[in-house]
Order: C-alpha cells, then structure tokens, then sequence
C-alpha cells in the first residue's frame, strides 16, 4: 500500500492553513489531513499540531494484526490527544486562543480502511466505477438541511457554507464520526480539504483519480477554477 499528497496554499490565501501527515505501517498506512480555522497564524499551527499529535498516537499505539474494535479505539485515542493538543497550545498564547481545525484521518489495512473525521474536511472511497463520499460534512448548511429548515437547492447555495459545527480545539471533548469502508481490489480511498470539492465535483474526482499524477492533477484544476482556499489532497491504496 502506498500514500501520496499535494498541498498548496491556492491563489487567494497568502498561508497554508491545511496540513497532511502520512505514516507507512506494517501491513497498513495512515494518513490525516488537517484545515485549521483561526486569526492570524494561528490556523496553521493548530492543523499542524493536530496532525503531529495524530502522527505520534499512531506510532505508539498501533500494532499489527489489530482487531476492528482495537483500531477504532486507538484512532479515537489519537483525536483526542490531538484535541488536547490544540487546546494546550492555543492556552499558551493568547494571539492563537480559540484555534481549531478539521481533520479526517484513516487507517488504511488490505481489506479495510477505517476513518475518523470533525469537520469539512472529506474521505472518498475511489470505486471501480464512481466516487463514494464516506464522511458527512459537519457544517451548519448541512444541519439545516439534516433538520428540513432548508432545501437541496437553498443547501448548495447557502451564505457562509463553511461554517462548521465540530473541529479538533473547539471543545474540552470532541465528537467525532467513525466509518468502515471494505475494499475491493484496486479500491482506493481520497482525504482532501474543502478547497478542493469547492471546484472539482465527485465524477471529476473520479475520471482525475485514472490519471498517472492524479493528485496533482486534481489540485492543479481546483486552482485553475479559483483556487480561493487552500487544497490539499492525500490518496492512500
């Protein structure tokens, strides 16, 4: 199994607030991608920090031969050492207080990929024949839509639609969602920020994921088309 990522900081930003880290595993590999929100630097360093700390739990606590239950706990673990991170480091410094970031991150074995996220930030199952979104985008447009206060229509044209409702350092806790996506031979799964699904739509992701330099190619064509955030994009399989 490999991984492979391209981060860029867009046309429009002048810092890279998103992040991604990648581990080779025995028999597995890991990767998280991280899109911190903050004044200042302060973005930047808490998906930095977030990333680093996910980094760190893995290799402590990972294990070949682990069991589903085992591989959720510890990916449960890792978000919340990194949650306790970003808090930690926001409380040092008052300029950075109140810093968070998305993150989805997976564990990716033979046969099954396991994926934690808060946030916008996405994980895609790359299928033989179409893209599969695994995560669940937590941001206010969508919990409007969830509870019938807005339409699909109002949803995709929604003011502010990237205000999220969880992220790493919100809160003393954090609430994350848990998928097990199992692969089939050649399956392939795709982290990304939301800089990247602003401009490149699900079949684009998968006609682009065919391609020899196909995370490069997906970020070159999010900044072709405005490129107005950060994008970052992380392929394991």
């Amino acid at each position: 199994m490999k991984a492979v990522a391209v981060t860029d900081t867009g046309r429009r930003m002048k810092v890279n607030e998103d992040c991604y880290r990648i581990k080779e595993l025995k028999d597995a590999v890991f990767g998280v991608v991280c899109d911190g929100v903050g004044g200042g630097q302060a973005g930047e360093l808490a998906s930095s920090v977030a990333a680093d700390a996910m980094i760190r739990s893995i290799e402590e606590l990972y294990r070949k031969d682990m069991t589903a239950a085992s591989i959720k706990n510890m990916l449960s673990t890792a978000a919340g050492r990194a949650n306790l991170a970003v808090l930690e480091e926001a409380g040092r410094n008052p300029a950075t207080r109140g810093m968070a970031t998305t993150m989805v991150a997976a564990l990716m074995t033979q046969d099954c990929a396991y994926v934690v996220h808060a946030g916008d930030s996405r994980a895609y199952l790359l299928e033989k024949d179409g893209v599969l979104q695994v995560t669940k985008d937590h941001t206010m447009a969508r919990y409007l839509l969830e509870q019938g206060e807005i339409g699909k229509e109002e949803y995709e044209n929604y003011p502010n639609k990237n205000i999220i409702t969880r992220a790493v350092g919100a809160e003393q806790q954090i609430e994350l969602d848990y998928n097990e996506c199992y692969l089939q031979p050649g399956e392939r799964l795709l982290l990304c920020s939301d800089g990247l699904y602003k401009y490149v739509k699900d079949p684009e992701i998968f006609e682009l994921s065919k391609q020899k330099n196909s995370v490069r190619a997906m970020v070159d064509l999010a900044i072709q088309r405005g490129g107005s955030d950060n994008i970052t994009v992380l392929m394991l399989g």
